[in-house]
């Protein structure tokens, strides 16, 4: 998130908090004809560690079998941080976990994908989902830690026999919803500087740490009971308009990506946000040719017409 939001909270929190909800179309569908309207997004942990052994490189003929190597140290760090089912090894980890609602995995159901057809996108020969999620689960219900980049050593063509003096990793975790990022930061730094050899000298880059967001729809078994009227009378809204527009209803599910701003408006200013989706796998989202469909933004601007002239009618007495 922006290094500025914390300082626009404290300025206007209780100005944007006499709002009703937060409008956002920065999530995804999985095409143009069928709207995913997004109940939840992931929290964020990032962090580098390096590790550092000898002043400079060393001859691996003169100095090899003496010294902890950093590249060795760093990949026996790293691979002790899942399990052999590719669960996270680091105690606490899942503890705050909650479980997820069977209407939740009906709702996957309709999603126009199929494992396969997701493999082959990725162009992948395997999948390997953790605590027996599916792929199409996993990406969506749990929590994850991955390794973004890797480095130490000769990295020129050919060889060139050094020891390393030094090696890093960069390492983020996606979360869900009820984790702390701040408590999961600290059982990660403990856990390696636990598992760091005495042979070469650790420290922590701290990045940034984002909170996981969830919004549960009305009329669901795990919908607060003091849920915002004006919210409820969105989410209404949304799928009937989504349904008229595009021809189907919306699907509700997760997303496995984080924009931390949500959280933040929820935190600090009580708002929750009716997030639909408007961009597509084919649009290749922040990278060279990305693209935007003109027929899907039609659509859209049409169905936020009719949800804001919805909205604003005067409730219906019974």
């Amino acid at each position: 998130g922006s290094p500025s939001m914390p300082k626009f909270f404290d300025a206007y929190a209780e100005r944007i908090s006499k709002a009703d909800f937060i409008l956002v179309s920065d999530t995804g569908s999985p095409n143009t004809e069928q709207i995913v309207i997004t109940t939840a997004l992931r929290g964020l942990v990032d962090f580098e560690i390096k590790l550092r052994g000898a002043k400079v490189d060393l001859h691996s003929g003169i100095h090899g079998g003496a010294v902890y190597n950093p590249l060795q140290a760093l990949m026996e760090i790293c691979a002790s941080l899942h399990n052999p089912d590719g669960s996270v090894n680091v105690p606490g980890f899942y503890d705050d976990v909650l479980p997820v609602f069977d209407w939740e995995r009906d709702e996957l159901k309709r999603y126009p994908e199929t494992v396969e057809s997701y493999r082959q996108m990725l162009d992948v020969p395997a999948f390997y989902p953790a605590n027996g999620l599916s792929p199409l689960e996993a990406v969506r219900f749990g929590p994850t830690l991955e390794f973004n980049g890797i480095g130490g050593g000769y990295q020129g063509e050919g060889s060139k026999t050094v020891i390393p003096s030094e090696a890093f990793a960069k390492i983020t975790c996606r979360l869900v919803s009820n984790q702390d990022p701040g408590k999961i930061k600290q059982q990660l730094i403990a856990t390696i500087k636990e598992r760091c050899p005495d042979g070469v000298r650790l420290t922590f880059r701290e990045g940034g740490i984002a909170e996981a967001y969830l919004v549960v729809p009305p009329e669901r078994p795990n919908t607060p009971a003091d849920q915002p009227a004006a919210l409820v009378r969105a989410f209404k809204a949304a799928d009937v308009a989504i349904g008229d527009q595009f021809g189907r209803a919306p699907i509700y599910l997760r997303e496995g990506g984080s924009i931390p701003v949500i959280a933040d408006f929820k935190k600090r200013a009580g708002l929750d946000a009716l997030m639909i989706g408007l961009f597509t796998p084919v649009d290749n989202l922040h990278a060279p040719d990305e693209s935007f469909s003109l027929a899907l933004m039609d659509n859209a601007i049409a169905a936020f017409e009719q949800i804001i002239k919805n909205i604003a009618l005067p409730p219906v007495v019974a």
